[in-house]
């Protein structure tokens, strides 16, 4: 319950995307996921997913068609939370199975942690489930796992385990048709949520076990057994951090590399790519106060480690300081004159009920996840003309030089202080630095900041044609001293 109706078909329409690399048909020959939404999103989701790709059917027409081998595999399978073990009757508030498979569901999941716990069930309850979605055609994927802490001694631990989760796996293959597949995903139940996550010789030795379970229970049909991420691995968060920013999840971005960046430890180097996915994602958020901030930090560690990030977190920051610099800009210009804030006021608030429309168009289907960054980066472009022509039109009306935008070139910005330079020097690459802030970095690392390779204090040579200009550029533009 963590994703909005709106959110989660946002989220299909962005795996749909024909750019999306899972989709290649040699992607699609190796790997199959699945899609586990609310029950509110089943049905626009299958819809959409029917549209798009018609091969997209039940379990049972999936096994006939691979016999035929005429179709490629469907890139997802769509999955649900929960069911019944009823396929009809007086069951209020209940989900039938026979509905979810109509809905073109191909798997369900049942026994989770949460619902053991919160809901009470049973391992007699979910066999039942795991009964009725077989039937259905469906394959259920049963989350099993252990209660017990684990003590000192890992064999003890392991046997525990396996006990455990040996009573939930038999009342499922007990209740379940002999021919019938089924997916037994385990975690460890004791581990959820815990700062120290289950060892991996633990999770190892527990699996193992479960697959004796499973290959001694002589089943006819497919069994297999998934292991749950583990909640505390922070590559995890920092894999999905880079996807959401690729697919433009922000908020998402935000989260996964905060985690990631924790998990790590700030201090850990490897917190550093986390670090630069996080600001990116500040930037884009409109935050970009706090993605300086970060971004400064990752970059001074990524210089003194030596880390491939320096070059990339450079850029961040700089984004960051000019769209600081820019919210200043405008403050300072609204406040020189009434009459334009009111007008860029009237201009926001008709951009914003035209991006409301646009956002609610992409909510009901009417426009694709494509579509919408299309028409969303046009509607930003047209809005930001629109407030260039009237900052442009009370300038030359007024005749004042203070009405003007105030923008320092990227050109005379030091790529390590992001200061406008005074004293410009040039590296054997081609990169102008101020001379205090190279000399420095040297002074911990003798390489070129940019390309990281080896230099030396000699190699670097005055930039006068660059410090003309930087001197010309403040003696005509005293404000950028606070740049």
């Amino acid at each position: 319950m963590y994703f909005t109706p709106s959110r989660t078909i946002t989220y299909l329409r962005s795996l749909i995307d024909p750019q999306n690399e899972i989709l290649l048909p040699e992607n699609r020959s190796k790997l199959l996921l699945a899609l586990i939404p609310d029950f509110l999103t089943i049905y626009p989701c299958s819809e959409i997913l029917q549209s798009h790709f018609p091969e997209l059917q039940t379990t049972e027409q999936q096994c006939q068609q691979q016999q035929n081998n005429q179709r490629q595999p469907p890139p997802f399978l769509l999955g649900a939370q929960d069911c019944f073990w009823k396929p009809l009757g007086p069951y209020t508030g209940e989900i039938s199975p026979s509905c979810l498979k109509d809905l073109n569901v191909s798997l369900v999941e049942l026994g989770h942690a949460e619902r053991r716990d919160i809901f009470h069930e049973t391992d007699e309850q979910v066999g039942r489930k795991a009964d009725a979605v077989s039937v259905q055609g469906m394959i259920p994927l049963v989350c099993v796992g252990e209660v017990s802490s684990p003590g000192s001694i890992l064999a003890d631990a392991v046997r525990t385990a396996v006990a455990e989760c040996a009573v939930q796996i038999r009342a499922v293959l007990e209740s379940v048709p002999s021919y019938a597949p089924v997916i037994f995903a385990y975690e460890p139940v004791w581990a959820i949520g815990k700062p120290v996550p289950a060892g991996v010789e633990h999770v190892a030795g527990v699996v193992e076990g479960i697959r004796r379970v499973v290959r001694g229970s002589g089943r006819e049909g497919d069994v297999r057994v998934l292991i749950q991420k583990n909640s505390h691995e922070p590559s995890f968060f920092n894999n999905r951090a880079l996807a959401r920013l690729k697919l433009q999840h922000w908020e998402g971005a935000e989260h996964d590399a905060r985690i990631a960046v924790d998990l790590f430890g700030p201090k850990n180097p490897a917190s550093i790519k986390s670090s630069y996915y996080l600001s990116q994602a500040l930037l884009e958020l409109q935050r970009p106060a706090e993605a300086h901030d970060i971004a400064s930090a990752a970059y001074k560690a990524s210089l003194e480690t030596r880390n491939p990030n320096a070059e990339p977190l450079s850029r961040v920051i700089l984004r960051a300081k000019q769209s600081i610099w820019a919210a200043k800009e405008t403050a300072r210009l609204r406040n020189q004159n009434e009459t334009l804030k009111r007008l860029e006021d009237l201009l926001q608030a008709d951009l914003d009920k035209e991006l409301s429309e646009l956002r609610a168009r992409l909510a009901a289907g009417e426009i694709g996840q494509i579509g919408f960054k299309e028409d969303e980066k046009e509607l930003l472009d047209d809005g930001q003309r629109r407030l260039d022509v009237v900052r442009d039109v009370f300038a030359s009306s007024m005749g004042e030089e203070s009405m003007k935008e105030r923008v320092v070139p990227d050109y005379l910005i030091d790529s390590i202080t992001f200061e406008i330079m005074h004293d410009p020097v040039v590296t054997p690459s081609g990169h102008s630095f101020e001379r205090t802030s190279i000399l420095k970095h040297m002074q911990h690392s003798p390489i070129d900041p940019i390309t990281r390779t080896p230099m030396t204090i000699s190699d670097l040579r005055p930039n006068f044609a660059l410090k003309a200009a930087c001197n010309d550029f403040l003696a005509q533009n005293g404000w950028a001293v606070d740049w």
